[in-house]
């Protein structure tokens, strides 16, 4: 069932970060730091758990995943090649490993081709003689979709507690869903929707091109729509992840000519109606005669249309170890406006931070088709027309507590005056929480750093003495798809 949220506090929200837009001033600052220059226009990136060195990233043009070291950013293997189109919303578009990608070697691809059936989810499986490589002989189909115009949708994941695949589907509709009948409204209609789809099992064994099994506690009884719903009244949701704390899935939904949108379905929470076409953000769409689904689900955050269009791309929550003072941040971009932002999903209340300046001091941010994690949890940028890969780090000299280029034995002097205090008010802090033994830990691991050539290693006396002071201490977040 769906579950019910106040338009009234919605609203409120919404216009409260229209108008008060964050500053990053108080939260850790980032840089991009570039991981690769690519070609072939990437568009999705990628890890698995089992191979956590590497990185794995597709391209539209050239029809291509390949793997990257995750380190150097070396390009190690060509890991499938597929042919492609090259229609603006044709291709390969994302990408999923399954969560026992290291045994039984199978992950999964959504393409959009210019030829029926339009959408295909496949399963393929790594090469048993190369694990840099997929075996090209190898392809079971798990679903596909006939062509409405456009709005494909294009993400597939599997959720980190159910182990089901879930599948982002848009209306299909060029003209916003009016000539195909709105279906992201019809039950029975798989555009428009979230799907979720047991890749282990069959339930159509007699259909060649349905090749998975209907989990329990879909949105819908037998009779009362199609079976693989999850979720409903959805435009063009592009791109969405899963928070890898409690598997819930943050979805940027694309809008029309009003609001883009980040929609959250919480996990387990099926039968979810997102309000397209009636609603677009949480407000009736003036041109639409059909009401509002009664239980519509406002968005937990969207953000006006503007001039020239805008193209939300949905990103990823971060709960990677590199960064403490960034847990539970959905950092998101939007294609068209060339922004960064982000907000922390563990708030009460919504702030956004606007955080393409600091990523990208000397220029607009890049066209970014996907914001994903490696298995580390760190974050990726991919920036489809600029063909790079950024990887999401702190911008800061770990340790110079009194911010003065250097870390040596007078930041110390400053951690120890601050213990037990906010540790948002510490200068180059990357661990938030109270001032502890986290940021004498980055003291320690960073002493000597600096521009300045003739900064010494600290004696182990030195050392010593300053462990000696912690001993007494207790110390206890529009696209071409």
């Amino acid at each position: 069932m769906a579950y019910p949220v106040s338009k009234i506090t919605q609203i409120l929200t919404a216009v409260g970060l229209i108008l008060t837009m964050a500053t990053a001033a108080d939260a850790v600052p980032l840089r991009a730091e570039l991981v690769a220059t690519t070609s072939g226009l990437p568009i999705y990136l990628s890890a698995t758990q089992s191979d956590p060195n590497n990185i794995y990233y597709a391209t539209r043009a050239s029809g291509l995943i390949n793997v990257l070291d995750r380190t150097t950013g070396a390009l190690k293997s060509t890991f499938l090649d597929l042919p492609n189109s090259t229609g603006i919303q044709d291709g390969l578009l994302c990408f999923a490993f399954h969560p026992d990608y290291e045994t039984n070697g199978l992950f999964y691809t959504y393409v959009y081709r210019d030829t029926d059936p339009f959408v295909r989810v496949v399963e393929r499986k790594r090469s048993e003689t190369n694990p840099l490589q997929a075996d090209p002989t190898y392809e079971r189909q798990i679903m596909e979709m006939p062509n409405r115009g456009s709005h494909n949708g294009g993400w597939l994941g599997f959720s980190p507690v159910d182990g089901y695949l879930y599948v982002t589907t848009g209306d299909g509709g060029a003209n916003n869903g009016v000539d195909n009948g709105l279906p992201a409204q019809d039950p029975n209609d798989l555009h428009g929707k979230v799907l979720r789809l047991d890749v282990s099992g069959d339930d159509f064994p007699e259909d060649s091109t349905r090749n998975y099994a209907i989990p329990a506690n879909n949105a819908f009884e037998p009779g009362e729509g199609a079976a693989e719903v999850y979720a409903l009244g959805l435009r063009h949701p592009y791109r969405a992840s899963f928070d890898q704390a409690n598997g819930d899935l943050y979805i940027g939904d694309v809008g029309s000519n009003i609001y883009e949108e980040v929609n959250l379905l919480p996990t387990g929470q099926s039968g979810a109606n997102f309000g397209w076409r009636a609603l677009e953000g949480p407000f009736d769409v003036p041109y639409v005669n059909d009401p509002a689904p009664p239980d519509a689900i406002d968005p937990i955050y969207y953000y006006p249309s503007v001039s020239g269009g805008v193209s939300i791309t949905g990103g990823t929550v971060y709960r990677g170890d590199a960064i403490p003072a960034l847990q539970g941040e959905y950092v998101f971009a939007d294609f068209n406006q060339r922004y960064v932002r982000s907000f922390n999903v563990d708030d009460e209340t919504i702030n956004v931070i606007d955080r393409g300046p600091e990523l990208f001091p000397d220029s607009l941010p890049p066209r970014i088709t996907a914001i994903t994690e490696d298995a580390m949890g760190e974050l990726y940028l991919v920036d489809y027309l600029g063909n790079k890969i950024y990887r999401v780090v702190a911008d800061v000299l770990e340790g110079d507590f009194n911010d003065d280029g250097v870390v040596d034995a007078a930041d110390y002097t400053v951690w120890r005056d601050n213990v037990g205090n906010d540790a948002s008010l510490l200068p180059n802090d990357i661990d938030g929480g109270e001032v502890g033994a986290a940021q004498y830990d980055r003291w320690v691991a960073n002493y000597g750093r600096t521009d300045i050539a003739s900064s010494a290693i600290p004696e182990p006396a030195a050392i010593g003495m300053a462990c000696l002071g912690a001993v007494s201490l207790l110390w206890r977040r529009r696209l071409p798809g």
